[in-house]
């Protein structure tokens, strides 16, 4: 079965300059060696080991090759569970922005916590927040980075996961929602 209309893919010109073969290529190699009854270690293994593929380009391979054969769904991870990321470009430095992540006071004039409550658990001071998020007697974890872009900007990229499938969309646009919310505050 192929699945290659809802895959979103490199360019094959960038993909065979980078690797030596394109997409259609590189499905056939996996093919050849049984790949769809493999594991996604074990594939990305084989494409660094035997192909000399680099680490990033056995990953990224794999999981192309995991979406066009129908192994794996859009958001879907290694392990069968479900992600989703949003990244923003806040106009305002740094610090602020990471302090309202931090003061819940300040967080809460642009992040509803509707029907859940999170707990940070671990933080690098205007870097990184790992969030456990409590949603409905399921916990998730968002990861948020922050990249300082010169005079007040701030990029926030933002990877939820562990998310039921039926979320994905409904999560991106809160994410997104609130991140807008943070720009105008």
């Amino acid at each position: 079965m192929n699945f290659s209309s809802h895959v979103k893919k490199i360019d094959d010109n960038k993909v065979k300059i980078k690797t030596g073969k394109k997409w259609n290529d590189w499905f056939l190699v996996l093919d050849d060696i049984g790949a769809t009854e493999m594991n996604h270690k074990d594939i990305a293994n084989y494409l660094n080991q035997n192909q000399g593929v680099s680490p990033w380009w056995s990953q990224t391979i794999t999981v192309t090759y995991e979406r066009e054969r129908g192994l794996r769904k859009m958001y879907q991870r290694s392990d069968g569970s479900y992600y989703i990321t949003v990244s923003k470009i806040i106009n305002k430095p740094l610090t602020l922005v990471y302090s309202f992540w931090i003061d819940k006071k300040l967080r809460n004039r642009w992040l509803s916590e509707k029907n859940t409550t999170m707990s940070i658990q671990n933080s690098t001071q205007n870097k990184y927040l790992k969030i456990i998020w409590y949603d409905n007697d399921k916990s998730t974890v968002v990861s948020v980075n922050f990249f300082d872009k010169g005079k007040d900007k701030t990029q926030v990229m933002i990877e939820h996961t562990k998310l039921d499938k039926n979320r994905i969309e409904e999560m991106k646009l809160y994410w997104k929602t609130c991140l807008s919310k943070l720009n105008q505050i």
